[in-house]
């Protein structure tokens, strides 16, 4: 009997150690997660998403605004460069300065 609860003391400590450990480790985690506002930090993530695609909106409409720019830009000159022929056709075609 003196051998069978020796072996017992022995073995307890060693086998119920790591399981303790572990059980109670799982058991703190799982209780922290359960503790969280989790609608507090679902709308952050929802905030932190839509601020993200707001930004890279903001990059891609840039980008686009500056090929409009350019587009215009020479929709102009050659609108001004056509006014220009036009009115050097209607007087005549010359350009010399009179005396």
């Amino acid at each position: 009997m003196a051998n069978t609860a020796q072996i017992l003391e022995v073995s307890s400590p060693t086998v119920a150690g790591p399981v303790t450990i572990t059980t109670g480790t799982i058991a703190t985690i799982l209780s922290y997660f359960a503790s969280l506002d989790w609608g507090f930090w679902i709308g952050v993530l929802i905030g932190l998403v839509g601020l993200t695609i707001s930004f890279l909106n903001y990059i891609s409409n840039r980008q686009f605004q500056k090929l409009k720019d350019k587009r215009e830009a020479e929709m102009h000159l050659l609108e001004t460069e056509r006014k220009r022929l036009e009115i050097k056709k209607m007087s005549g075609g010359c350009d010399a300065k009179q005396d």
